[in-house]
């Protein structure tokens, strides 16, 4: 794809940790409510539990690690050490109280970990994964007895988890994908509609430059884009080799990031919500060293223009915090569709087996992927006033989804910035 004089620097190898067989499901059809129950072909829960609710992971010998392998079933954003870190900078930062419960037999065996919390939001305790907006997938870490669990299985665990669990007023699970690492969620049983979006995930060609052509939307376009670019000054796809490049990188991406989305929403997350750029630092300061935290850059004239920060593992590229600079002057070079498909082209030199979009079904995802994953969210209510919480919660689904599909969209949306604006 890339013109004779663009450098790229690639010194990254990605991480072989754990393996990745997730088979994604096609887009359903339109409908807010979750995939049908395969309750009837399911197992039931076996008769003697134990369950263990922890604040710390130590508590819990057996969570796996990044680095470390497990007959455990897991997305990057359930391991130990990214939780810790979740834990130490989100979760400190907007008080949530984390919750680790292992689901084990009586014997100790592990079949389900949750990675857990109760925060407060709108006066109301919300139990919830540990997400804060930068997991892409919540799950638990998935045993392989307990993918067979059936409707009814998953329906009195959640019961039996009750006593076990601080007081709370409703649950709320978002983004809960329908298969973890190629085996059932078990969780999908409780899914009370559909996530506001799905997943979009490309499975990589073993041979990159035979199929670019056909991935790629618009490959002569690409290539002429980088030559412009290469006139421009020197140009190169530079991937961090060290620590101190991966943060500069990342602090880079953030900035960028917190730019475009003033320009459209009105508010710099980054600078807005608490601990959310701390996360991003402190794990790649924490975690790059195993290879798991991938951070990249286009470089022109030694100036980052586009950058990413993501995950490499288990045979996945996680694509998650993407961002280009704004300014109209970049405009005709495409510096983030460049940038994207340098990142799909090593994958796939890298030997990876999926390049993940993550949430989301912005037009480029749906151009480029061939597989797709509609996610579920649960609300289940506790007390009567997170009954009526989960009431309010079904009407603003029903209402951004009808004001999205209503002519007075671009109208609300110009209104939401304008007050967003104003509030900070």
């Amino acid at each position: 794809m890339h013109g004779p004089n663009i450098r790229r620097r690639i010194d990254s190898e990605p991480a072989r940790c754990g393996t990745d067989s997730a088979q994604t499901q096609p887009a359903p059809q339109p409908t807010d409510r979750p995939a049908a129950d395969p309750s009837a072909t399911g197992t039931a829960l076996p008769a003697a539990l134990s369950i263990a609710v922890a604040a710390k992971l130590s508590d819990l010998p057996f969570w796996p690690g990044i680095s470390e392998a497990t007959p455990g079933h897991r997305f990057v954003f359930q391991c130990a050490d990214v939780l810790e870190v979740w834990r130490d900078t989100i979760g400190a930062a907007q008080r949530v109280k984390p919750l680790f419960v292992a689901v084990t037999t009586q014997d100790g065996a592990p079949l389900l970990l949750l990675p857990l919390g109760i925060e407060r939001r709108d006066g109301l305790r919300v139990l919830g994964f540990l997400d804060g907006t930068v997991s892409d997938f919540n799950a638990p870490i998935v045993f392989a007895p307990a993918q067979h669990w059936d409707g009814a299985a998953m329906r009195r665990l959640w019961d039996d988890l009750q006593p076990h669990l601080p007081a709370y007023d409703i649950a709320i699970f978002r983004k809960m994908p329908e298969t973890i690492d190629g085996i059932a969620n078990p969780f999908r049983h409780l899914a009370t509609a559909r996530s506001a979006h799905g997943t979009h995930t490309l499975k990589l060609p073993a041979d990159w430059s035979a199929a670019a052509r056909d991935i790629l939307p618009d490959l002569s376009d690409s290539r002429r884009r980088l030559r412009k670019l290469d006139r421009l000054g020197a140009t190169e796809f530079r991937i961090a080799d060290n620590v101190d490049e991966a943060i500069a990188f990342t602090t880079a991406a953030m900035a960028m990031k917190g730019r475009r989305l003033v320009d459209t929403i009105g508010v710099d997350r980054f600078a807005s919500e608490p601990g959310y750029a701390d996360y991003y630092v402190e794990i790649t300061r924490r975690l790059f060293a195993t290879g798991a935290v991938h951070v990249s850059a286009l470089m022109i004239d030694g100036t980052p223009r586009a950058a990413h920060w993501g995950f490499v593992f288990a045979g996945r590229f996680y694509h998650l915090l993407t961002a280009f600079d704004v300014d109209a002057a970049w405009r005709p070079y495409a510096l983030g569709r460049m940038h994207n498909e340098f990142l799909m082209e090593w994958s796939a030199n890298a030997g990876l087996a999926t390049f993940d979009f993550g949430v989301g079904d912005e037009p480029y995802k749906t151009a480029y992927s061939n597989d797709y994953q509609q996610l579920a969210d649960a609300i289940l209510p506790r007390t009567l006033i997170g009954h009526a919480y989960g009431w309010l919660v079904d009407l603003r689904r029903y209402s951004a989804r009808t004001i999205r599909a209503s002519a007075f969209a671009t109208t609300a949306e110009r209104i939401r910035r304008d007050l967003n604006k104003w509030r900070n």
